[in-house]
């Protein structure tokens, strides 16, 4: 979205605020532990299923850090709750120092993860419907294929990895941008003493892992290209 029309700043606020609501209540802080578990089981195995998809990249000296970075960071199980809750504390202070378009690289960011919540658990009901999903180790590739084409998601998938594409690209962009890794260094205590260390690092490892690649497109490239290719074949009957 770097060459279209922006949405207001204040409107990327109303969206980030909102975004953050609902990954508050996707994240199924009013479930109890035994709801909650299968959730996690189903993101421990994605996780795995991603290194191994993705297992050249992660070899690759050149792509290591950002195919670590997507894969644990953007597009894997990791939780991001207190990330979250310090982006919240510091949103209005945030947005007046950082550009327009990096605004709505953070609106886009906490968008994917709302629709990859939403991915899941609806996920998870098929799964548990189906007899899978019953402990921790308990689905195999076959199964979560079924649930997979049944549910027939292809349009958000597609948009999730359409996302995955916009914010890697926006990532690209900002570390071209002249003082900024000066900037991140400097940040670092401050937001560790305003109890913001979790976004920092964040924001930090997303930096370090594209300013390492020098250039990251070829990177995305084959990142959503596998993607898209396991997408399809598992909406095959």
């Amino acid at each position: 979205m770097r060459n279209a029309a922006l949405p207001t700043r204040h409107e990327i606020e109303v969206r980030i605020l909102e975004l953050l609501a609902e990954l508050d209540a996707l994240r199924g802080l009013g479930l109890s532990e035994e709801e909650r578990r299968p959730r996690a089981w189903l993101k421990g195995w994605q996780g795995q299923r991603l290194a191994k998809t993705h297992a050249a990249l992660l070899q690759d000296p050149r792509y290591e850090p950002a195919a670590r970075f997507f894969l644990e960071d953007l597009y894997g199980p990791k939780d991001h709750r207190a990330r979250d809750h310090d982006l919240a504390r510091v949103l209005p202070k945030l947005l007046k120092v950082l550009p327009q378009a990096e605004q709505w690289t953070m609106a886009q960011a906490l968008h994917m993860d709302a629709l990859s919540e939403r991915l899941d658990a609806q996920m998870v009901q098929a799964l548990l419907a189906q007899g899978a999903l019953r402990h921790e180790g308990d689905l195999s590739e076959a199964q979560y294929a079924q649930a997979y084409r049944h549910l027939d998601q292809r349009e958000q998938r597609q948009e999730q990895l359409d996302l995955v594409m916009q914010i890697g690209q926006s990532l690209d962009h900002l570390t071209r941008l002249p003082m900024l890794a000066a900037s991140l260094k400097l940040m670092k205590k401050p937001a560790e003493l305003a109890g913001l260390s979790e976004l920092h690092a964040f924001l930090q490892r997303g930096f370090t892992a594209f300013a390492h690649m020098k250039g990251g497109e070829e990177f995305l490239q084959r990142i959503v290209q596998e993607e898209r290719a396991l997408m399809i074949s598992w909406l095959q009957p």
